[in-house]
């Protein structure tokens, strides 16, 4: 019966080492710390982390918002999206892809590991559990919709079309009033030009003189022709 006991109590002690630590948002180990970059990043976008004060050649496992979001990335088990060994210092430097279904909004990593607990002739006799959320907090964007981009447009013409030398009269218009008055004004005789009215005193001066001088000639020929005595006959 001891016997039976005590490999019950060995194997409940050395299994914890094996399996994946608890999640929850216990207090960090004292002495471990954590930090992520960048601190605001968009789903998909690979986040680096940087962690020290684990123990040395043992196996960290991350989880998001305290295993809170355990989907299909979760290919560890038990919410765990990545797994990651200790360097024999203490730290570890890593990073993850953030799932391209993690929801927008502010989240944190919580890191776990677990370090066996050894007596002085090296036999384990418990387990001691390492957590930090540390610096881990870190804020996922919404996605933005894809912009269509803006229409291709005909480039403008490098040479104007030449301007019109000269621009046409512009068009005049004749009311009915308007007709009736510049036909009237047609029909009515105009008066003779000053200039040509002396061109005409001087003719008209011209003719008459011409002939006066003509009638004074023939009455003259007339009266000279009945003073001269008639021929007598021999």
């Amino acid at each position: 019966m001891r016997v039976l006991l005590a490999l019950a109590a060995t194997v409940l002690l050395a299994s914890p080492a094996l399996a994946v630590p608890p999640d929850g948002a216990s207090p960090d180990t004292p002495g471990t710390t954590a930090t992520v970059s960048p601190r605001s990043a968009a789903p998909g976008q690979r986040i680096t982390f940087t962690l020290g004060g684990f123990p040395a050649g043992e196996i960290v496992s991350v989880k998001i918002d305290d295993g809170r979001y355990c989907e299909a990335s979760a290919v560890h088990g038990a919410c765990v999206v990545h797994k990651q060994k200790v360097t024999a210092n203490g730290t570890v430097t890593g990073e993850i892809p953030l799932p391209a279904d993690l929801p927008a909004g502010q989240h944190w990593l919580r890191f776990l590991a677990s370090q066996p607990i050894l007596d002085g002739q090296g036999n384990q006799q418990g387990v001691r559990g390492f957590t930090s959320r540390g610096q881990s907090d870190f804020t996922l964007a919404t996605p933005q919709a894809p912009v269509a981009p803006p229409p291709t447009q005909a480039p403008a013409p490098t040479t104007a079309a030449p301007a019109p030398t000269s621009a046409a009269p512009p068009a005049t218009t004749t009311t009915p009033a308007e007709a009736v008055a510049t036909t009237v004004e047609s029909s009515v005789p105009q008066p003779v030009p000053v200039a040509q009215q002396s061109s005409l005193s001087g003719v008209m001066v011209w003719v008459l003189g011409g002939a006066g001088v003509i009638a004074v000639l023939a009455v003259a020929l007339v009266l000279l022709a009945r003073r001269r005595p008639p021929e007598h006959e021999g």
